[in-house]
């Protein structure tokens, strides 16, 4: 959205417990976040 290279990244479980997390990238000036 704004372009930045500045973000970070977190995983969360989102589905069962049986199958893998999801990876979250957060930008760090904007706030928008997006999944992998």
């Amino acid at each position: 959205r704004c372009h930045s290279k500045r973000t970070f990244s977190f995983s969360k479980q989102t589905r069962r417990s049986d199958e893998s997390s999801t990876v979250f990238v957060r930008c760090a000036m904007c706030h928008h976040t997006y999944r992998m």
